[in-house]
């Protein structure tokens, strides 16, 4: 699925549910062919249903009939789309972190690296903060390796792409290699992200982002 197909769908995954209407006169949907829209919708359906079904057990628990009841599809028509659950998966946090970091690929003229690591951040906690009941309710269900490898590897792609999109406008080498930065910091974030959709009542969302910032300029 392209990254326009993904934005599409995900403009309607605004509320806390996570429920989807998707087909409420979306304008992205009105030059689409017949095709196009039923694939889209069957997509977003899965994910819907995936989504519903880990706020309630764990991923290795949930088969891809689940799914399928769940989403009210037929078992060939998600094979149709995906490999297998973990397929699914995949694309449901791809198709997330589009929707997350959309507003910080939009540009990357970012006057330092502080100020790309701060709106990375920022869009992550906005959206955490949005969701995060449903959030914290699949956490609690699957508390596993499968799922924390995912979620680092889903966070160290994308703040991959935002450093050599900084690296390319500044022509600078860092000092540092880039893999060694990408995997401190991926590190770091997924797990203060975590700590803190447990910990809502410790500090607000600006705090934490205060406290990312003076651990970038070392006054800690």
């Amino acid at each position: 699925m392209t990254d326009v197909a993904n934005r599409d769908i995900l403009k309607n995954m605004k509320n806390k549910e996570f429920t989807l209407s998707i087909f409420r006169n979306d304008p992205a949907f009105a030059n689409s062919d017949k095709e196009d829209l039923r694939i889209r919708r069957t997509k977003t359906f899965l994910m819907q249903a995936l989504i519903r079904l880990m706020e309630k057990q764990s991923f290795e628990q949930i088969s891809v009939i689940d799914i399928c009841n769940e989403a009210l599809v037929h078992r060939a028509t998600f094979y149709k789309h995906y490999k297998d659950k973990y397929d699914l998966l995949t694309n449901t946090l791809e198709t997330l972190k589009i929707y997350i970091f959309a507003d910080a690929a939009s540009d990357c003229s970012y006057a330092d690296d502080k100020e790309l690591f701060l709106t990375v951040a920022d869009c992550a906690l906005s959206f955490f903060e949005a969701h995060r009941s449903t959030i914290k309710n699949v956490l609690n269900h699957n508390k596993n390796e499968t799922m924390m490898d995912m979620i680092f590897y889903t966070t160290e792609k994308t703040l991959k792409r935002f450093i050599e999109c900084r690296m390319e406008q500044t022509n600078a080498t860092p000092s540092v290699p880039l893999p060694v930065i990408v995997s401190f910091f991926s590190g770091g974030f997924s797990s203060l992200i975590l700590w803190w959709i447990n910990h809502e009542d410790v500090c607000t969302k600006n705090e934490i982002l205060s406290y990312i910032t003076r651990l970038i300029e070392s006054r800690v």
